[in-house]
């Protein structure tokens, strides 16, 4: 008799999408964007007086501030706005795979460390070994860039055929 109960019951799973609240995600968005705005306009400030802009570690501090820039304005959108969110969302992307690329493949003196931490720093690590690390991630962030990219020119086009019916 259990048995018979037991297969007669229904499973019912729901899956509940948590989003933050409006004004959560805009004070979020707004805090990042501001933050990278002056970590850009930092970089920018200290690639004016570099002698070699592109090999200038200014150039990080540039590619870091407009990537968490992009992600914060991403964020500060309502999620009405899918399109312009993808693209700012591919934005910040782009400009992270391009930090990647930067520290792996541009000429230039890198440091490196073996910690996970800044409490726990480790040990100094080769420039070639930090490098080839960085190329790995590099080479995976550019693929990630073309997906993001894809995606929003998909949003784009889905969106101008629904607006033409």
């Amino acid at each position: 008799m259990k048995d018979q109960s037991l297969a007669d019951a229904q499973v019912d799973v729901r899956v509940r999408t948590t989003q933050a609240s409006p004004g959560f995600r805009m004070a979020l968005g707004t805090i990042l964007a501001i933050g990278g705005l002056a970590c850009a306009v930092a970089g920018v400030r200290n690639l004016m007086h570099a002698v070699n802009p592109v090999r200038d570690e200014a150039m990080s501090e540039l590619l870091m501030g407009l990537c968490i820039l992009f992600f914060g304005a991403s964020l500060f959108l309502p999620p009405v706005l899918a399109f312009a969110q993808q693209v700012l969302a591919a934005l910040g992307i782009t400009f992270m795979a391009l930090l990647f690329d930067w520290i792996a493949f541009v000429p230039g003196p890198r440091a490196f460390r073996a910690g996970a931490s800044t409490v726990h720093p480790g040990g100094p690590v080769s420039s070639s070994v930090g490098r080839v690390a960085f190329g790995f991630g590099a080479v995976f962030m550019d693929l990630f860039v073309i997906y993001a990219w894809q995606t929003a020119i998909r949003l784009l086009a889905k969106r101008s055929d629904t607006s033409t019916v």
